[in-house]
């Protein structure tokens, strides 16, 4: 049975299914120096279903609302370590498939025109708030690690 299971979880959580949702975000993400540090934050806040309890993020939502929110933050620092091996996968899918381009010296992640991207239809939710996540990502990289609660990548 935990084979089963197992399974479920690379059907789900894999870079095919998931790159899309780094590449949802970063159409939206206006262009800063190292954005790319944001993409270790998607997956352990839009895979989690407690963080799908905030129905619309606008320009007025504060990152605090996410940070003091027990059931979001619960276990975030084990997601945030979970997920970091397969954002860096999603990020080198995303630039084969000419759907990101990272330019290395500023560390920044841009959006080439997509084309005959999938999306997977369990994660509707996820895609819904990945492209308005980046109203609350207004800070600079460094305080929205801190306010995180992130102390290394």
């Amino acid at each position: 049975m935990v084979s089963a299971i197992e399974n479920l979880e690379c059907l789900e959580c894999n870079v095919f299914t998931l790159t899309p949702l780094l590449v949802t975000f970063y159409r939206n993400m206006p262009l800063r120096e190292k954005n790319m540090l944001y993409a270790y934050l998607l997956f352990p806040l839009l895979l989690h279903p407690p963080f799908y309890s905030i129905q619309r993020i606008t320009l007025k939502t504060k990152l605090s609302r996410i940070t003091t929110d027990k059931d979001i933050m619960a276990g975030f620092q084990e997601r945030f370590n979970y997920y970091r091996i397969l954002t860096n996968e999603c990020i080198q899918y995303g630039i084969e498939c000419n759907w990101l381009k990272l330019s290395s010296r500023e560390c920044s992640i841009t959006v080439n025109h997509v084309y005959g991207m999938p999306k997977s239809k369990n994660l509707g939710k996820a895609f819904e708030l990945a492209s308005m996540l980046h109203k609350v990502f207004t800070k600079d990289i460094v305080n929205t690690y801190i306010g995180f609660g992130i102390k290394e990548l």
